[in-house]
């Protein structure tokens, strides 16, 4: 039995040694002491409020299946008992300080490329996570920001992972936030290094008409039983017209097959929509919570996520802070990935890779 695993804060559990990572023969799967859980357990698991530092965890080694692939550009997927599956991107030096990758809505596929660029260019390893009701993760009623981020720290922790940096964009970057401004990171401080969001900021306010029309979409593409990507696509340029957006979004979209005739969005959206005003929504405000930790804003110049209301806020929480404006809407990665890439290196180049 390993000791009582001491977690962070909310979304992704990311800390996995990397001489774990390089055996050959095994890998290791997660569950709870040595018994099995039902779905009840994993579910009031999922679903808690507060992060539990003494949940125990056993390694269990099965055949590795995948552990014969060659190191570079190597992507391995895990089901964490927590709330998410994840991947590693990994041609990295070993013992350099790892990345954590938070999406937004869609899949943690959305970053691949990015996140193989990235680990190529900084020699440290990638881990792109997919949070609780996205891509192949656990779907499940709760979504606050709390909740997202103790994911995240358990993630963390459970790895072994320290130093790290965590990149968010839209609500994955008010997940990095949380995680960041998390009690628990006052008496864990080597557990987070750097912090880099990407056009949101940490303010409570309602969810932008562009996001709520892009659900609608979703729910019309699933309503009207469609069974192509084309098809989606076609309904969908009614609510945006750039094609490289449509495809972006659809991503995630599982088109028809022989076993399931209409096709269908990984990420619950049913759930999702509902859990709207908690998306809008942040859990702390100024006079509570400070991280002192150097932080990089990435502003979409086109979008309204971070304007004047929102400056201040990010000023209050992170005082160590720089901002940095691209000619883009709010999907900067997306839309602009050169230029998106180059300013993440060149703010870690800064940092200087220990």
């Amino acid at each position: 039995m390993m000791d009582p695993v001491e977690v962070i804060g909310q979304w992704v559990w990311t800390s996995l040694r990397l001489r774990q990572l390089k055996n050959a023969h095994s890998s290791t799967s997660l569950g709870l002491d040595f018994k099995e859980k039902t779905s009840s357990d994993i579910s009031r698991l999922s679903n808690q409020d507060s992060y539990n530092p003494n949940i125990r965890l056993v390694q269990r080694h099965c055949p590795a299946g995948l552990s014969a692939l060659r190191p570079a550009h190597r992507e391995r997927t895990r089901r964490i008992i927590a709330n998410f599956t994840w991947a590693l991107n990994d041609t990295s030096i070993p013992n350099f300080h790892p990345r954590l990758w938070l999406k937004d809505s869609g899949s943690k596929r959305n970053w691949n490329t990015l996140a193989k660029g990235f680990s190529e260019s900084l020699q440290v390893p990638i881990y792109t996570l997919d949070l609780r009701n996205h891509g192949t993760s656990p779907h499940v009623s709760k979504m606050s920001y709390t909740n997202m981020a103790h994911d995240v720290l358990e993630f963390i922790e459970k790895r072994g992972l320290h130093q790290t940096t965590i990149i968010g964009h839209s609500m994955g970057g008010k997940v990095a936030m949380a995680l960041a401004l998390d009690p628990y990171l006052d008496t864990r401080q080597n557990l987070l290094k750097n912090l880099i969001v990407v056009d949101i900021a940490p303010n409570r306010a309602g969810v932008s008409p562009e996001f709520h029309s892009y659900m609608e979409a979703m729910l019309r593409i699933e309503r009207k039983k469609l069974k192509t990507r084309k098809e989606a696509s076609d309904l969908l340029s009614n609510f945006e017209k750039d094609p490289s957006i449509r495809a972006f979004l659809l991503t995630n979209l599982e088109t028809a097959t022989s076993e399931r005739p209409y096709a269908k969005f990984q990420i619950p959206v049913d759930t999702i929509t509902e859990c709207l005003p908690e998306i809008g929504n942040f859990p702390y405000t100024p006079e509570e919570r400070v991280w002192q930790g150097r932080t990089l804003f990435i502003k979409g110049s086109r979008s309204k996520y971070i304007n004047r209301h929102g400056i201040p806020l990010m000023k209050s929480f992170f005082p160590n802070h720089s901002l940095r404006e691209l000619n883009t809407g709010h999907l900067v990665h997306a839309e602009r990935p050169v230029e998106f890439k180059e300013v993440v290196i060149r703010f870690m180049d800064d940092l200087g890779v220990e």
